[in-house]
């Protein structure tokens, strides 16, 4: 229980920055240079959300199998 209480913190968090790189990524305020540090972070933001979700499903699974 504690585990998917810590993976679904972590989750969001990853989601929230992937969100908010995505959106500075496309704010026309933004330098040119930024623009590729941006999608970087967007894309390592939603990666490192899917490996967690995957570690939460597959966590849950082994509890069930308990």
């Amino acid at each position: 229980m504690k585990f998917s209480l810590i993976i679904t913190i972590y989750l969001s968090m990853c989601a929230i920055q992937s969100a908010m790189a995505g959106y500075l990524g496309l704010h026309p305020a933004i330098d040119e240079q930024w623009r590729p540090v941006l999608v970087i972070a967007c894309l390592l933001g939603a990666f490192c959300s899917g490996v967690a979700l995957l570690a939460a499903v597959s966590g849950r699974k082994d509890e069930q199998g308990k």
